[in-house]
């Protein structure tokens, strides 16, 4: 049989061998051609591809006399290390700011309303910030009692990102109502209420990521509802970095997301930042939730 790879023929005289050869080359060109394709294809689709890290923190921001330890020891650790992460979602950053800005290293940094505690902090090679939402919960439950929560002026923050290959993803970074009385339990589904209509009006079905302090257990049934609703009500996906390995903390912080139209959310990791500790004591009364996100343009 016949090989474009036979001496014989390749290098016979005749009319024939001649044809053949030729026929060869093209198909060789041919080939080449297709593989260069191939190959600009696949590299164009590495690069409209980006990892990013996530992180949610409940930083029990409260004055010393409240939160009973030393907050301004805790900060600038805690600082130091969210710079590990692309997106920081941070919570109860209330009475010290100062100390996290003077640790952290991201140049975009997006505050919530007045009072919420609310902190997103950003860095990503050719990540933009293109817009900010800022919405304070009119609902609440306690002044002096049921863990004092109108005290706090707590809603969400929501600040957009553009992607390099021009893909944007939401970023939501919240704080619900706490305590367990019913008072709470209908303040927290109030809020959610404010969460999901905001989240429905500003991206109908964009890609998302959404973290913070729900106040909602997922162990408790009226919680769970309130979770399940949530998750229905956006399309979102539970990153499920609140698992065994968090096993001692309460659960009320969540890491959420979902994809987009061509925008594609894929979850490489997730889990408790267990570096958030010194020589074994938590740097919070909350875990740190992280989760590593491959987004690709699709």
């Amino acid at each position: 049989m016949f090989s474009c790879y036979d001496p014989v023929w390749r290098f016979s005289k005749s009319r024939r061998a001649l044809r053949t050869t030729s026929r060869c080359h093209l198909r060789g060109l041919w080939l080449g051609l297709a593989l260069a394709l191939l190959t600009h294809a696949a590299d164009a689709g590495t690069q409209r591809a980006i990892e990013l890290r996530v992180l949610t923190y409940n930083t029990h921001g409260l004055p010393a006399w409240i939160a009973w330890d030393r907050p301004e020891y805790r900060f600038p650790l805690i600082g130091r290390r969210l710079n590990a992460y692309d997106v920081a979602l941070v919570q109860e950053d209330f009475y010290h700011h100062e100390h996290l800005l003077a640790a952290v290293q991201h140049p975009i940094i997006s505050r919530g309303n007045a009072g919420s505690g609310l902190t997103t902090l950003l860095k990503a090679d050719g990540v933009r910030l293109v817009d900010s939402e800022q919405v304070r919960y009119r609902d609440c439950a306690g002044w002096l009692l049921n863990r004092s929560d109108c005290l706090a002026n707590k809603g969400f923050l929501r600040t957009r990102l553009e992607l390099p290959g021009g893909m944007q993803v939401d970023v939501v970074n919240t704080h619900l109502d706490s305590g367990e009385d019913m008072v709470d339990h209908k303040a927290r589904r109030a809020q959610l209420d404010t969460l999901i209509s905001h989240v429905k009006r500003a991206t109908p079905a964009g890609a998302l990521v959404l973290g913070g302090d729900f106040n909602l257990d997922r162990n408790e049934p009226r919680d769970r509802a309130l979770l399940e609703r949530l998750i229905a009500e956006l399309g979102l996906t539970d990153s499920e970095a609140l698992d065994g390995s968090t096993a001692g903390w309460s659960h009320v912080d969540y890491l959420f997301y979902r994809s987009g139209p061509g925008t594609y959310l894929e979850v490489l990791e997730a889990g408790e930042a267990a570096e958030f500790t010194v020589e074994g004591v938590p740097l919070s009364d909350h875990p740190a939730l992280n989760l590593r996100l491959r987004i690709i343009a699709r």
